[in-house]
């Protein structure tokens, strides 16, 4: 099995402003042009607020090759049209992987930076699924006993959507590995459980990262990372 990152996120959706935010209040008008006066700076900067997207090939299994949260839509307005379905596709093709050839789409949740459902139609022999309990519009169930013995996926609600996060063993470097969505925006946004901006249901949020670290702990092996849906993987 080989996990090759298609793209790491960047901080667009981290709790770096998060002062600045909490000042504002929730669902005011001063949060939205701190967010908005955020947005511009970033994307000036070169952080567009991309997703982190992963290919995992394996050879000889039904459900491979496959990709984790493939979409190219981002903050920045250009990456909203056809550019984003085609820069999707040339991630696929300059990894060694025709849109023919892919077989799943494995979606974290439904926000369109993480899941771009145009994309579908351009991947003719793949297959959208999420955890069944997470029950994420336009993806099917996964059949949970369908996956292979290095991998496992999580129902992780608390961002505000449908939410799952997967999990894969890295054996050859004895390394697990959770591709977490918006489950951890982002390093800073895992060492501010105690006020998570990017939860719409705080006590919930906690409870799947706490779910999510038991699930890595338990896969017996030495190292364990966090791949978060906007920066880069870190250690826990």
């Amino acid at each position: 099995m080989e996990i090759i990152p298609i793209k790491y996120g960047n901080l667009m959706g981290s709790p770096d402003m998060k002062a600045a935010l909490f000042a504002a209040g929730t669902s005011t008008p001063e949060a939205d042009a701190v967010w908005d006066d955020l947005a511009e700076i970033k994307i000036r900067m070169g952080q567009n607020g991309a997703s982190t997207s992963l290919l995992i090939k394996e050879s000889g299994h039904p459900l491979f090759p496959a990709v984790v949260d493939l979409s190219f839509i981002c903050a920045d307005p250009e990456m909203r049209g056809e550019k984003s379905v085609a820069a999707a596709l040339a991630a696929l093709d300059s990894n060694g992987v025709s849109p023919g050839e892919l077989k799943s789409l494995f979606v974290t949740h439904p926000h369109a930076d993480h899941f771009d459902p145009r994309l579908t139609a351009m991947l003719p022999n793949a297959r959208v699924f999420a955890h069944p309990a997470s029950r994420i519009p336009g993806a099917e169930p996964l059949d949970m006993s369908s996956l292979p013995a290095w991998m496992t996926c999580l129902n992780t609600p608390g961002h505000g959507t449908p939410h799952c996060s997967y999990i894969f063993d890295a054996a050859q470097w004895d390394l697990a590995i959770a591709a977490a969505g918006d489950l951890v925006m982002s390093h800073a946004h895992y060492l501010s459980m105690d006020k998570p901006l990017a939860y719409a249901d705080p006590e919930a949020g906690r409870a799947s990262v706490r779910a999510l670290l038991d699930a890595l702990s338990a896969r017996n092996l030495k190292y364990r990372m966090v791949i978060p849906g906007h920066d880069m993987p870190f250690f826990v």
